[in-house]
């Protein structure tokens, strides 16, 4: 018997298989398949190992395997294919491996691989068809000619990647070496955009929204302005590509004010032909059809009723299809479904670095200079958009300046960002296409929420920005009308209550229109009368039965506290001092 060797290091060939048509041989004939994955385990097995080739796991109805030389990766892969094509599969109504390897280094924990290398190979197998063994452009240098002709098929650009791959395929004896064109995001029909950029985090969101696009028809991606929606909803794209037959098509909205030309928009993008004879949505719903198709609706709230009814029509018309939208609003049609696409965490200071060293080579993350790029990442609430602006300052500045910067408002992310869509190329100018869709009493309650900071209450907002242009009575609805806008966010605690929040950058937008308006001082006054009668009020309960959620709730304001004690101060208002200087007793407990 073969013994699995010891693990491969340093430079190491990945083999990945899958068995195609996997999923209908096991709903056909389900015990047949049994046993032919039982006969396939054991020709994987032995032919792996007689190659002095590391069986690391099984992938569904797959394998990956390690090899400390390419070249015995590939005849493993050949021994393989060659072996199952002598096998006699009629039972199951034939059975066919693709296979795909690529080599480099890769990070082991506990007898398992991970990183690009790996992630390359898996995806090179998953272009590939039934009997096909497929060569990354590393692997099939590393073997020259050792492992027999190789057919060059050119550069592709691989599922889920954003580096191209030269591909060669590997002739395998007594087989053909003709096969349909790759299954790479080149081949599919559409016009998907290849990523300028890589795409950094998000993998939890995209395994769970891959989930939801395979279960529901109709999907909405809603987030804030600069929150990287349409990036996320274009990688989902490119790793549900495979599944749509019909292809996957982006339709960019943000240009089109006419809610009636959003049909021929779609009509131009797919390239159908126009009838005189019938509309445009009658055009869509025949060609769409039964034919598997997924279409991405960018930018969608300008025109967000129209999409939604025009959605829902398409929906309930074209069975394949499937919708993927992206909004900084809620679609109103009955079948959508919305996921929030929130801002970067960790993956914020990633994003960061690669930004970074895209504009200036060689920069890097260190012992000094993380701590910043983590604070400048807060600064900007982990919004992509605001951190790759910034980021590309690294030019002329180094972090510690940009830090100091950002506190001078909105002038460190202003400016051009070259190949971006004219709403994207300042953050201010993402905001701004937000705020000009908003009604006149939303715009004035916008701009008189910047005077919060760390967030605030529905009381406090009736109390501070209820006046001329926005009754008090109506401060709630329009209030809720700019969180289903994405222009102010939510946070619900427990222990204290539903608070709203504008995330710095949007505060920074918003205070700008409070200025522009000659609110600024009213406003102020008014944010500092409220917060010392709260405060006056809390220091009366602060000895009750519910001392311990009175304290919560004036910990959760003491930027609040302390903003309005700066303006006491500036206006030299004892009256309103005196009550604020409670604050510090809160403090001190």
């Amino acid at each position: 018997m073969t013994h699995q060797p010891e693990l491969p290091s340093g430079t190491v060939t990945f083999l990945f298989t899958d068995v195609v048509g996997s999923t209908l041989h096991w709903e056909r004939e389900p015990d047949a398949m049994a046993k032919a994955m039982t006969r396939h385990d054991e020709l994987v097995a032995g032919l792996v190992r007689g190659r002095r080739g590391y069986l690391v796991k099984s992938t569904g109805d797959g394998i990956m395997a390690a090899f400390s030389t390419a070249a015995d990766g590939v005849r493993a892969a050949v021994d393989l294919q060659s072996a199952v094509g002598a096998q006699e599969w009629a039972v199951i109504g034939g059975f066919s491996l693709r296979a795909g390897l690529h080599s480099g280094v890769a990070d082991e924990r506990d007898g398992d691989y991970f990183g690009p290398t790996v992630n390359r190979a898996a995806r090179l197998m998953s272009a590939g068809h039934g009997g096909q063994v497929l060569l990354s452009g590393v692997t099939a240098g590393l073997v020259g000619g050792d492992c027999g002709p190789l057919v060059d098929l050119g550069e592709h650009r691989l599922k889920d990647l954003t580096l191209r791959e030269h591909v060669w395929q590997v002739h395998v004896p007594g087989s053909s070496s003709e096969f349909p064109p790759l299954r790479t995001i080149d081949s599919m029909r559409g016009n998907l955009p290849s990523p300028l950029t890589g795409f950094v985090g998000r993998d939890t969101d995209l395994e769970e929204l891959g989930s939801l696009l395979e279960q529901t028809r109709l999907v909405a991606l809603v987030g804030v302005g600069g929150a990287g929606k349409t990036r996320l909803a274009l990688e989902l794209a490119a790793q549900a590509a495979d599944r749509f037959d019909g292809g996957v098509w982006v339709v960019d909205l943000w240009q089109i004010d006419d809610p009636d030309q959003i049909e021929d928009a779609l009509v131009g993008t797919l390239g159908l032909q126009y009838d005189p004879d019938r509309s445009s949505r009658q055009i869509l719903a025949d060609a769409l059809g039964f034919s598997p198709v997924l279409v991405v609706l960018d930018t969608c709230e300008h025109l967000i009723d129209s999409v939604s009814e025009l959605a829902e029509f398409l929906i309930a018309q074209c069975p394949a299809l499937t919708l993927l939208c992206t909004s900084r609003e809620v679609l109103s049609s009955p079948s959508a479904v919305a996921r929030q696409v929130d801002t970067l965490g960790e993956a914020a200071v990633e994003l960061f670095a690669l930004r970074a060293a895209n504009t200036r080579g060689g920069f890097e993350l260190t012992e000094e200079n993380t701590p910043i790029v983590e604070e400048i990442c807060g600064q900007l609430d982990g919004v992509p958009l605001a951190i790759e602006l910034v980021a590309a300052r690294v030019a002329t500045l180094d972090p510690g300046e940009l830090l100091a910067r950002l506190r001078d408002g909105f002038r460190v992310v202003r400016g051009s960002s070259t190949g971006r869509v004219p709403r994207h190329r300042t953050l201010e100018a993402t905001i701004e296409w937000s705020y000009r869709l908003l009604d006149p009493a939303a715009q004035t309650l916008f701009g008189r929420l910047s005077v919060f900071l760390g967030g605030f209450t529905l009381n406090a907002a009736e109390a501070v920005c209820a006046g001329d242009g926005v009754d008090h009575l109506d401060v709630v609805d329009v209030l809720e009308h700019l969180v289903d806008k994405s222009m102010v966010t939510t946070l619900d605690e427990r222990s204290i209550g539903r608070r709203f929040r504008l995330l710095d950058t949007t505060r920074a937008y918003a205070s700008l229109r409070l200025d522009a308006n000659g609110d600024t001082a009213q406003i102020r006054q008014a944010h500092a009368d409220h917060f010392a009668g709260s405060l006056g009020e809390a220091e009366q309960r602060a000895w009750g039965p519910d001392a311990a959620r009175v304290r919560r709730q004036v910990l959760a304001d003491v930027p609040n506290f302390r903003r309005a004690t700066e303006w006491a101060l500036e206006t030299e208002n004892v009256d309103l001092a005196v009550p604020l200087a409670c604050l510090g007793r809160f403090l001190s407990q």
